[in-house]
């Protein structure tokens, strides 16, 4: 499933990788999480096969420079949590990117 995709039949979020349906702050693998960031997503979506590919993994390989491309001036993160940020413009820079 692409990101787009994800964020088409799923919930975000801003200022935590993922939260319950009560907000409360949880892992983005967490089966309660009911809403993502992006970061939090592409984690849902991706989890890394051990800890110590957390980093290093096809998703570092292959997903965050495109990002790193078109936000040049911020975090991903800092890009999620901008005030006045939505869920379509989320949606819309990921169809941008082909994920």
């Amino acid at each position: 499933m692409k990101l787009s995709e994800f964020f088409e039949t799923h919930e975000w979020t801003q200022g935590s990788y993922a939260k319950t349906v009560n907000g409360t702050n949880v892992s983005p693998l967490d089966p309660d999480a009911t809403c993502w960031c992006v970061i939090g997503a592409i984690r849902h979506l991706y989890p890394p096969r051990s800890t110590a590919e957390i980093y290093n993994d096809d998703v570092c390989k292959n997903i965050w420079p495109r990002f790193t491309n078109v936000i040049t001036n911020m975090s991903l993160a800092q890009w999620n949590d901008a005030p006045g940020r939505t869920k379509a413009e989320v949606i819309s820079l990921l169809k941008d990117l082909d994920l």
